[in-house]
């Protein structure tokens, strides 16, 4: 008995070591992560900014559905892709993980195409500026998708300095080139959108030679079987969660108008930095969140709380920066799109805090593969903003749909909150037992 625990016992000194050694490659990892996802954002906050400063309100609401499209098709991916390959291949065999990457891009590029033919097909029989947009998005969907993909499979390798280089490529490429079209001539939504997936297309090919693997889109109807316990439940999570956000905005236009629909987008874009760093630190703390878990359940509490504080804190900053932000400023960020944002950033501030707060405990039970428990909940809180939100807009206009929100998102922070602190502990105590 005097061996064994002789052998159980652990030398201070080795243990600080061990412990400060994994705090550093914790925070290298969490930091690139946060960088990374940082940078993709920025690409598509730029070009909102772009398209807001140069279009109508009706153009700049066109434009708005057709992003709203691409976000409900990332979204989609990442469901079907990038979430199980974090969740299940995180910390795997190098040989397991590369065969799980080329299958995880591959399907990324099969929802691509599938989605990219829906969007051809819906831009011609539409046509006009809206029917055009929709077009050169579904030409560029595969490689847009394929290039979000990558980014997941060097964070679940744990080479998150390769997921920002290869969306810093995607950024070197495209800023300039925006930049350039934008002041030698008018540009439409169509060319801002060809341009922007021009410049992914580039950065998916790139991803390619960083991973030395080719996306092996034939393994995709595999894939899904492999991870039919996760894979279906994060899509209905995705479109219960972040895409209420964009079906609201196409029940938004149908009870109000395009004018409505802009000045939300508009109100948002100037939370564009508030969003980045929220995707960001929710991206990077899904394999973090995955490593603690393995290591030390009951940590997962504490962790929430500090990923839902900070987020907290960020967006009570930003958004009293943004209440105090003078008009002049604002109509330099936004142009004629000014006037119609000023009315609803306090509501949106509001619905961001929410939002903020649900952070921790969504990304815990993200982590313990708690997906049917997570789908439900985010089934009831996408039903909240989204009835909330219409039911807003046809009330009240743009602010009565942004306080609708906020109001939706603050009480979904307390049900994630019930459900992480009281229900997931019973239930997995229960399953112990």
């Amino acid at each position: 008995m005097a061996d064994v625990r002789a052998k159980t016992v652990v030398d201070p000194v080795d243990a600080g070591a061990d412990s400060t050694e994994s705090w550093r490659a914790l925070v290298h990892r969490a930091g690139w992560g946060i960088a990374d996802q940082a940078l993709s954002s920025l690409t598509n906050f730029a070009l909102g900014i772009l398209v807001a400063r140069s279009a109508s309100p009706d153009e700049f609401g066109a434009f708005s559905i057709v992003f709203a499209t691409f976000i409900l098709a990332l979204g989609l991916a990442r469901a079907l892709t990038g979430e199980p390959l974090l969740v299940r291949h995180t910390e795997a065999p190098e040989s397991d993980l590369r065969r799980a990457s080329a299958s995880a891009t591959g399907t990324a590029i099969a929802v691509g195409a599938v989605a990219g033919l829906g969007c051809v097909v819906a831009g011609v029989a539409l046509w006009g500026g809206l029917g055009q947009a929709l077009v050169a998005l579904g030409i560029f969907l595969p490689w847009l998708l394929l290039q979000d993909a990558w980014r997941y499979a060097f964070l679940a390798g744990g080479r998150s300095q390769a997921a920002f280089v290869n969306d810093l490529i995607w950024a070197v490429v495209l800023l300039p080139a925006l930049v350039l079209v934008s002041a030698t001539r008018t540009v439409s939504a169509r060319d801002l959108i060809l341009i922007w997936g021009g410049a992914a297309a580039l950065a998916a090919a790139a991803g390619i030679y960083q991973a030395h693997l080719i996306p092996d889109p034939r393994s995709s109807i595999a894939w899904v079987r492999g991870h039919r316990d996760l894979a279906p439940r994060y899509v209905g999570e995705y479109i219960a969660a972040s895409g209420a956000y964009q079906l609201s905005v196409y029940g938004v236009a149908a009870v109000a108008s395009l004018a409505t629909v802009a000045a939300l987008r508009a109100g948002q874009l100037l939370l564009g930095p508030l969003n980045i760093f929220a995707l960001a630190a929710g991206v990077a703390a899904v394999p973090e969140f995955v490593r603690i878990s393995r290591r030390r359940r009951d940590a997962i509490r504490g962790a929430s709380a500090v990923l839902s504080g900070g987020m907290v804190c960020i967006a009570i900053v930003w958004g009293s920066a943004l209440l105090l932000l003078p008009a002049k400023i604002g109509e330099l960020a936004l142009g004629s799109q000014w006037a119609g944002a000023s009315l609803v950033f306090l509501p949106l501030v509001l619905a961001r805090l929410g939002s903020g707060a649900q952070a921790g405990p969504s990304t815990a039970l993200r982590a313990l593969g708690e997906a049917q428990r997570s789908l439900r909940l985010r089934a009831v809180t996408a039903t909240l903003v989204i009835g909330g939100t219409i039911g807003g807009a046809a009330v009240g206009g743009a602010p009565g749909a942004a306080w609708a929100l906020a109001g939706a998102e603050c009480l979904g922070a307390v049900l994630w909150w019930w459900q992480a602190l009281v229900v997931t502990p019973k239930r997995q105590s229960e399953g112990a037992e």
